[in-house]
């Protein structure tokens, strides 16, 4: 969430770039862009806004500032930055979670068809017809 303090420095990191083009700050006006933030953009954290500002200011600018702008490049940036990161693995599977007669083989045979068919099994019966599909399409093979 981004505070009264992020917009202060991402208004002065803004200065440094065109003051004639950044909006001289003042207790309303950062009131204002701190609102903006909270209802448009509440994921965007202060590294996206300064990340933003500089994104900005790559090519030149012929009007004032406004947190609009702002927030679309910090939510774009954002989205960007979180769209590299790989999906989150499966959670693992203890040992409780199979049927008690099962071997070593059995688990890793029915895990490997649970990471293939992209699902977790929730319970012994999903686990058991994982364990028959997996030895079906080794006897297939």
């Amino acid at each position: 969430m981004i505070t009264a303090e992020d917009v202060l420095d991402a208004l002065t990191k803004a200065a440094a770039y065109d003051t004639s083009h950044t909006p001289k700050t003042s207790n309303i006006l950062i009131a204002a862009w701190v609102e903006h933030f909270q209802q448009y953009a509440p994921a965007v954290q202060r590294a996206d806004l300064l990340a933003a500002v500089s994104e900005y200011h790559r090519e030149p600018r012929d009007r004032m500032l406004q947190p609009a702008d702002l927030s679309a490049i910090a939510r774009a940036l954002r989205r960007d930055n979180t769209s590299d990161e790989p999906p989150p693995a499966p959670p693992a599977a203890e040992p409780a979670d199979y049927p008690p007669h099962w071997t070593p083989t059995h688990r890793v045979n029915a895990y490997w068809a649970a990471l293939n068919a992209h699902t977790t099994p929730a319970s012994q019966d999903e686990w058991e017809n994982l364990l028959k599909q997996a030895a079906n399409q080794e006897h297939a093979q």
